[in-house]
């Protein structure tokens, strides 16, 4: 049976850690001290010093991930960034644990330093990234890059559509696994449904074809963020 006065001490200690509930602390407290076998006290301390240690690690990539950048640029001196911007960016850098993910972070935050990055950074970019996993941000970059290799005018980025098939054959991933993603990348309006002629007119008007997550095409925002934040 625990002691009171250590369950106190650790309460006291988890709430550094947003714990929202007492008694829920109380059962998570319960279980890691079974599971370390040792006082709930010494428990929290573990934990606590590997979640530092982790945080730690991942600083200390975004920082060298960020610097290599700028060395490859040749850059010397960097522009500030402002704290509305370098706060969130920053933070969401050290806790992003997947290697490919943050390094779309440590892309926009190396153009804000840049003096030479002429493009708009827009503080919407932090929150497209957040709503991103891998395979949403592999599709983005595998389109700009099919368009690029085609030499497609991205001036009129619009024109240009994909099939949920050419997606997926690019990416040699099953079709139906691009489709959520498909579908999350038009929730951040980085892709949109494309819209397709049909040949025939009412009135004046040319009849259009809306095909859903079938046929897509990147949107201004969409191109906007990857040469912002991924390529």
């Amino acid at each position: 049976m625990f002691e009171v006065d250590e369950i106190s001490k650790a309460l006291s200690e988890t709430a550094k850690f947003g714990t929202v509930s007492v008694e829920t602390t109380k059962k998570m407290l319960s279980f890691l001290a079974k599971v370390f076998q040792e006082p709930i006290d010494t428990t929290v301390g573990i934990i606590g010093d590997k979640l530092k240690f982790i945080r730690w690690q991942r600083q200390v990539r975004m920082v060298d991930e960020i610097n290599r950048i700028l060395q490859r640029r040749g850059i010397d001196k960097t522009r500030p960034i402002s704290p509305k911007f370098a706060i969130p960016m920053l933070e969401q850098a050290s806790l992003e644990e997947d290697d490919s993910l943050q390094d779309i972070w440590n892309k926009l935050i190396a153009n804000n330093l840049d003096p030479d990055f002429k493009s708009e950074i827009r503080y919407s970019y932090i929150e497209i990234i957040k709503s991103l996993n891998i395979l949403d941000a592999k599709i983005l970059a595998a389109m700009y890059d099919a368009l690029l290799h085609q030499g497609k005018d991205l001036s009129k980025i619009t024109e240009h559509t994909f099939t949920k098939e050419n997606i997926a054959e690019i990416l040699n991933v099953p079709g139906d696994e691009c489709i959520v993603s498909i579908y999350n990348l038009f929730r951040v309006q980085c892709l949109a449904p494309a819209i397709l002629k049909a040949g025939a007119f009412f009135g004046e008007e040319p009849i259009t074809i809306f095909k859903g997550a079938d046929v897509v095409t990147v949107t201004p925002l969409g191109l906007a963020f990857v040469e912002a934040c991924i390529k």
